[in-house]
């Protein structure tokens, strides 16, 4: 079995989610990406509480082979693994893509299993410094903290304006995005950003049509109960009900006094990735006056079956548009997004309304999801393709 790195898109600020249950066994660790900072003569070392968090124990130094690549095998893990990756000190220790400090990784593994892996940073190589934006100047704070009334908290609220909204009079369609602290921003992000900004901007430089997209930042640890519609006995409340209501009750009737927007359901999409697929979804059925589009980037619906209940009888709405997608390397990803397609098929959607992608090279990344915003994007709009 080989398990990508995918309880991170549930972390944040130390807030883990059990994936999946396993049994103990043997675990093979494997590094596809390091920093280009990291030294060609450096030892990398894992250290946890499998080595009483030793950060130069020679047993666990990791090998490096001839692709570059760096590998150890773990014969006995314990069932509850927690660690990091050193360079033999813990003043050269990994970090955040920024190179700040993050939680340690934790995993939970009882069965045979290969965890594929990146560093992102060396606290002591790439922390520091100044730290500049990656967010283009058509990217707006609109608001610092939005009051959520249905959840009684605030969030941060991202919004990117087409080159033209100052000197035109015209209307954009809209897009809402999930996790908005990695839709922009690199120094924003906890694990690379989808470069959405670049993007439409390249497509207006082209003569393409634009959008304006509405970032919303996650809730850090509250993100797994604000995006789970459902309760699950393992990991907490659900808070997804209240959170779309939130969308479709405050920030979008404030989107559209605020901005030239059409504001019409077929103007309108809804995109989120991983956990926050799953509630992209559920906001585009429950609500499909509001939304017509979603992207539905390798969705978690493992974590809340569910799902499956809500699109039993799903033809709801006219001109629909479903784009859905997942990666040969996101495991346990692809067999339930499949059954999720077929499901819609049988209840009436055509593949004209329906796009699946499986991608050969996908991975559980922002990377990933940053190189297919751009298909998922034109096809979403396909018919409403306007000046």
């Amino acid at each position: 079995m080989r398990l990508h790195y995918y309880y991170r898109y549930f972390l944040m600020t130390g807030a883990v989610l059990l994936m999946m249950n396993l049994t103990f066994g043997q675990v093979h660790i494997e590094l596809e990406s390091v920093p280009e900072s990291t030294p060609k003569d450096a030892t990398i070392f894992i250290s946890g509480n499998l080595n009483h968090w030793n950060p130069a124990n020679n047993s666990y130094a990791l090998n490096k082979s001839l692709d570059g690549k760096y590998r150890v095998t773990l014969d006995s893990a314990p069932e509850n693994l927690e660690f990091k990756f050193t360079r033999g000190s813990w003043d050269a220790v990994e970090g955040d893509v920024m190179g700040r400090n993050i939680p340690n990784r934790i995993f939970y593994v009882t069965q045979p299993d290969t965890l594929l892996l990146d560093v992102h940073s060396w606290e002591d190589l790439d922390g520091g410094g100044e730290i500049k934006s990656t967010a283009n100047s058509q990217v707006i704070t609109w608001d610092s903290a939005m009051w959520i009334p249905q959840l009684k908290r605030s969030r941060l609220i991202r919004v990117y304006l087409p080159k033209d909204y100052y000197t035109s009079s015209r209307r954009y369609q809209v897009i809402y995005m999930l996790d908005g602290q990695n839709v922009f921003d690199m120094t924003t992000s906890y694990a690379g950003e989808w470069q959405v900004d670049e993007t439409l901007s390249k497509l207006e430089q082209q003569g393409k049509r634009s959008a304006i997209v509405v970032a919303i930042d996650n809730g850090g640890p509250l993100r797994i109960s604000e995006y789970s519609p459902y309760p699950n006995e393992k990991f907490g409340v659900d808070e997804g009900h209240e959170f779309v209501r939130f969308l479709v009750e405050t920030l979008k009737p404030k989107v559209d006094q605020s901005f030239r927007t059409k504001k019409d359901a077929e103007n309108t999409a809804i995109v989120g990735s991983s956990l926050g697929a799953l509630i992209a979804h559920y906001a585009y059925f429950k609500y499909p006056n509001v939304f017509s589009k979603v992207g539905i980037f390798s969705p978690s619906y493992w974590y809340l079956p569910e799902f499956f209940d809500l699109t039993k009888h799903p033809k709801t709405k006219e001109n629909p548009r479903i784009y859905m997608l997942a990666g040969e390397h996101e495991e346990g990803m692809i067999d339930r997004t499949k059954e999720m397609y077929q499901r819609l098929m049988d209840g009436g959607f055509s593949n004209n309304e329906v796009h699946l992608d499986i991608d050969p090279d996908g991975t559980h990344s922002e990377a990933f999801w940053a190189r297919k915003f751009e298909e998922a994007y034109l096809w979403l709009f396909e018919e409403t393709e306007k000046p």
